[in-house]
């Protein structure tokens, strides 16, 4: 499903549209949903979370994303998010960032939803032993040394030896490939689950824009080729 709709008065739907964009925004506040910021100018200024929602005032207050970006009154900002499978896409405006605040947040007014759709399911790979190929991930504070023990371009699964102090819905950087493949992104833990001396982690993977995302397909789909025809011989 698409939607491209645009603010209030742009078109006949935009009653329609602007009840759905608020009940989405609701959700992602009630949900504590990770959500992506980022400018046209800049790309991604990182993961941040809706903090409220005010339809009558037709603002949000979000928090403001590691390494609190400095932005211009004014500027155009676009908000990534994924419900129940539907990539979701709003453009907003920042008018100002409240620093005296615990934590420091944007606020964000005139949000629209400029994007609606249903992302296919995709192709994941498992990996056997000998194929399962570093991946780093980390924190302002801590990194990690991995390995991948599946991928799609949606997410991955991650085995690293020892303990992880990483909790569901925290946000990583992550760093991994294979062969001409190379990926950073941000992420946000989805599991975790400690298996004798592995801790086994699900990643969801913030891809900027389809470009990555369509290298990992071809790459996961190469790879799975690379499996079979071992296998046969």
């Amino acid at each position: 499903m698409n939607a491209h709709v645009g603010p209030a008065g742009a078109a006949s739907s935009a009653p329609v549209a602007a009840t759905e964009t608020w009940d989405l925004l609701h959700a992602l506040r009630t949900l504590r949903t990770p959500i992506m910021l980022s400018t046209p100018a800049d790309g991604a200024l990182g993961l941040s979370v809706v903090l409220e929602a005010d339809r009558s005032e037709r603002c949000l207050r979000v928090d403001a994303p590691r390494g609190d970006p400095q932005l211009v009154t004014g500027a155009t900002l676009a908000l990534d998010a994924c419900i129940d499978g539907r990539a979701l896409r709003f453009q907003t405006r920042y008018e100002g960032h409240e620093r005296e605040s615990r934590p420091h947040t944007y606020r964000l007014v005139d949000p629209w939803l400029s994007q609606d759709r249903q992302r296919r399911h995709s192709y994941r790979v498992r990996l056997p032993a000998n194929r399962r190929h570093p991946l780093r991930l980390g924190t302002a504070t801590r990194t990690w040394s991995g390995r991948l023990l599946d991928v799609s371009c949606n997410g991955c699964g991650v085995g690293v030896e020892g303990t992880v102090d990483l909790q569901p819905g925290q946000p990583v950087d992550v760093a991994f490939g294979w062969n001409d493949l190379r990926v950073r992104c941000k992420a946000v833990v989805c599991h975790t689950m400690r298996s004798g001396a592995l801790t086994r982690l699900g990643l969801a993977l913030y891809l900027e824009d389809e470009l990555p995302r369509r290298s990992i397909e071809q790459a996961v789909l190469n790879l799975q080729r690379d499996l079979l025809r071992q296998r046969r011989s």
